[in-house]
């Protein structure tokens, strides 16, 4: 049985998105999301991807921060 969650996608720490996902490979999907949204051109201007620690208890494997270099 699959299970969706929602996942929200920060740009250098403000809200942009929320995503229905099935768990696994985060960082990968939340890269090609902000590629497809055209937020970034290429990888290299991605500096990190990671779970945000000021999410709840609750949500914190569901809330992705990814620091953009250069303009946003």
């Amino acid at each position: 049985v699959a299970v969706e969650e929602p996942m929200e996608v920060r740009v250098n720490g403000a809200p942009f998105a929320v995503v229905m996902r099935t768990p696994g490979a985060d960082r990968d999907l939340a890269a090609g999301f902000l590629l497809a949204e055209d937020v970034i051109h290429d990888a290299g201007e991605i500096g990190l991807i990671e779970y945000c620690v000021d999410a709840e208890d609750e949500g914190r494997d569901n809330v992705l921060n990814v620091t953009v270099l250069g303009e946003a």
